[in-house]
């Protein structure tokens, strides 16, 4: 579970990059070129699944009862802050925020079974 929202904390890096390739001079101005439109295309198709695979962490996260939890989890995973970032607003220490991901992260195994 970890590592599967490790993964979805790299998401708003890879859309935002993808969307910067999309506004790439050469896509925006030679886009009566058949490669271009099909780089295009796989760009916009990329983005499309990567959004989704975002709404998934959301609506997982969502599945928390702890609304503090939510909180952390949505900071961290969907706002990309670091664990210190997230301490300093929650008012907790480092260790005791890394604890708190455990707690939710065991949670989040159990409804996802």
């Amino acid at each position: 579970m970890r590592k599967l929202l490790e993964e979805y904390h790299f998401l708003g890096i890879e859309i935002k990059t993808l969307n910067s390739m999309l506004d790439n001079w050469v896509v925006k101005n030679h886009d009566y070129l058949q490669s271009v439109r099909d780089y295009r295309d796989a760009l916009l198709e990329n983005i499309e699944q990567l959004k989704q695979k975002r709404n998934d962490i959301i609506e997982l996260i969502n599945k928390l009862e702890d609304p503090l939890l939510k909180e952390i989890f949505f900071m961290r995973y969907i706002d990309r802050k670091s664990n210190k970032e997230i301490a300093g607003k929650v008012g907790y220490s480092v260790t005791h925020l890394s604890r708190k991901f455990r707690e939710g992260i065991k949670e989040l195994e159990k409804l996802e079974g």
